[in-house]
């Protein structure tokens, strides 16, 4: 579970977001919302970003396939931080 906005991973990924120029240099895109998670090609997602409520959401059953590449945000600044719900890295 992250629970700092100074976690090297959510630096990075604030980094990611705001940077086209870093995206491309690292090969990776970003995504966000549960319809493009299953519409990624499950072989390109590195790591989803999810609240520890969406986690716990049983609703979300469907979404199982990708639990280990869950990371898990506290609370609800660090989203604020990285400026979304549910943020979807890959590699290109």
């Amino acid at each position: 579970m992250i629970i700092s906005t100074t976690n090297k991973q959510i630096k990075e990924l604030s980094v990611l977001i705001k940077k086209a120029k870093e995206r491309k240099t690292k090969g990776v895109f970003i995504v966000e919302g549960t319809k493009m998670v299953a519409e990624a090609p499950k072989e390109w997602l590195c790591a989803i970003y999810v609240s520890e409520s969406y986690e716990k959401n049983t609703e979300n059953e469907k979404y199982n396939q990708y639990r280990l590449l869950f990371q898990v945000l506290q609370n609800i600044q660090l989203f604020q931080y990285i400026r979304s719900d549910l943020f979807v890295s890959g590699r290109l």
